[in-house]
């Protein structure tokens, strides 16, 4: 595989979670209860999708090496925090300080998708 195909592979599978988690982080905001909850549900399932040590997908995995980057200094553990964010996501409204959370790892997922962008263009 070429570079360009690698980095164009590592686009596609970052933004798939990407738009899932911005798609979500917009609806959380819904005035919709009903459009809230799904995103609630929804993200939750993301986040224990990338946080599980035996994810299928190859996407799971490769963002929750992005996650871990991101959350390196932060917090120590990983897979603590992913399930306790799903967790505060499926027991009730999130509060600010989850939302930023969420808002911190959706930005990083980003990151690395507009890096891969560069990349596969040649410019970094």
């Amino acid at each position: 595989m070429s570079d360009m195909g690698l980095y164009a592979s590592i686009y596609e599978q970052l933004r798939v979670y990407a738009d899932r988690f911005d798609c979500a982080l917009v609806k959380l905001n819904s005035q919709d209860g009903t459009t809230a909850d799904r995103a609630r549900k929804d993200l939750a399932e993301t986040l224990r999708e990338i946080c599980s040590a035996h994810a299928d997908k190859p996407g799971a995995h490769l963002v929750a090496m992005v996650v871990r980057q991101e959350l390196a200094g932060k917090h120590a553990d990983f897979e603590n925090v992913c399930k306790s964010l799903a967790d505060a996501l499926e027991s009730d409204v999130p509060r600010d300080e989850v939302i930023q959370q969420l808002e911190n790892i959706a930005s990083a997922i980003d990151k690395e998708c507009l890096n891969a962008g560069a990349r596969m263009r040649g410019r970094a």
